[in-house]
Parts: C-alpha cells; sequence; structure tokens
C-alpha cells in the first residue's frame, strides 16, 4: 500500500498445470479498499512463459479489476515464478500509467506454483480458460493420457468378456442335456412303434 490507499490482492497463489500443451488462464483481482485513486504496473518474474493483461491501469475508489494471467504451453517441467503487483496513490490518466515510476513503491508479491497433477474437474476446466473449446479438451485428453483411457477402456470390453465366457460354460452342458433328453426321446418312441405297430393306424 502506498499513501492512504490500500489494495488487496486475490490470489496471493496461482496454481498453473505443467507440463500442459495448451495454453492456461487465471485471474487475479485487485481490489481498491481507499477512496482515492491507485495505480498499478505488473512485474513479471519469468516473461517468457508468463504473461499478464492488464499489466498496467488504475483503480478508481472502491473499485475493483480482474486481470488474467496467461501460461504458454510447456512440454518439460518448469520451475516456479512469481509476480509483483505495483501500486500507489496517485491520480492521472490511463495513458500516462506506463511511463510512472515504479522503482520506490509499495508491491504484493504474486507466487506462481506448477503443478504436475489435477485433482477435480474445475481444476481441469481452468486450466483450459474460457477460451478452450470442448474439442480442444477431448484432443489435449486423448493425446496426453491415451494410455490411462486404453486401459479403462480395455477393462470395460474385458468385462463384457467375462459374461461371455461364462455363458459359454454354462451353455455346453445346457446342450448336452437337450441332446441326450431329446436321444432319449426318439429312441423310446421307436421302441414302441417296434413293439406295437398297429398303434400307429
Amino acid at each position: 500500500m502506498a499513501g492512504k490507499g490500500v489494495l488487496i490482492v486475490s490470489p496471493l497463489n496461482v496454481k498453473f498445470q505443467c507440463p500442459f500443451p495448451h495454453i492456461q488462464k487465471r485471474q487475479l483481482s485487485l481490489l481498491n479498499l481507499g477512496p482515492q485513486p491507485i495505480v498499478y504496473s505488473i512485474a513479471i518474474e519469468n516473461k517468457i512463459l508468463f504473461q499478464v493483461y492488464p499489466s498496467t491501469g488504475r483503480l478508481w475508489g472502491f473499485e475493483t479489476i480482474e486481470l488474467s494471467i496467461m501460461m504458454k504451453p510447456t512440454v518439460g517441467d518448469q520451475q516456479g515464478s512469481s509476480l509483483m503487483v505495483k501500486h500507489k496513490v496517485k491520480e492521472t490518466s490511463d495513458n500516462q500509467v506506463a511511463s510512472e515510476d515504479w522503482t520506490d513503491v509499495q508491491a504484493i508479491v504474486v507466487e506462481i506454483t506448477l503443478e504436475n497433477s489435477i485433482e477435480t474437474e474445475k481444476e481441469l476446466r481452468d486450466m483450459i480458460g474460457s477460451d478452450g473449446s470442448a474439442k480442444d479438451l477431448i484432443q489435449i485428453m486423448e493425446k496426453q493420457y491415451q494410455p490411462l483411457c486404453h486401459k479403462c477402456c480395455m477393462k470395460r470390453f474385458q468385462q463384457p468378456l467375462k459374461e461371455r465366457s461364462w455363458m459359454r460354460r454354462m451353455w455346453w452342458p445346457f446342450l448336452l442335456v437337450l441332446l441326450s433328453a431329446l436321444t432319449y426321446f426318439l429312441w423310446d418312441l421307436f421302441g414302441r412303434f417296434e413293439l406295437n405297430p398297429d398303434t400307429i393306424y
């Protein structure tokens, strides 16, 4: 905070999935709790991998703004990073914010954590962001997790095969019993015919 301005940044720890072959998006909220306007500027530690939009701006008294943190697609493991939200109380135009001197101002640090796991469906949707289509999500899952999905599919196919195998084992004894009964019936019928052929007429 600077002067009488009070800036609230949330969250202070942003999580991304890594590696992940798709652009990921997270939200960062800035809230000005004071009546005076505040100007801010975002300083990113790893500018190659992360970007913030808008990176500079102004908040009027008691105003809130949502920033977007974008992470580029990654293949291998990456180190965690951080960003600093520099801010100060000053009434200036939006065009003058970028040219401000940010060397001696208050700053709030936001940690960026990279994880190689997901626990909920919401976390998976957050990795795609609002711009990710269902088609892109399906292609990513098929490419990244095909061995796992293949095992799941094999389990589904193996279960009906086990049921059919059980039915085959039960079918053959039943068929033998049926053939035996039919043979006995025909043998008995022909035996009666030979003993008393006049009954047919």
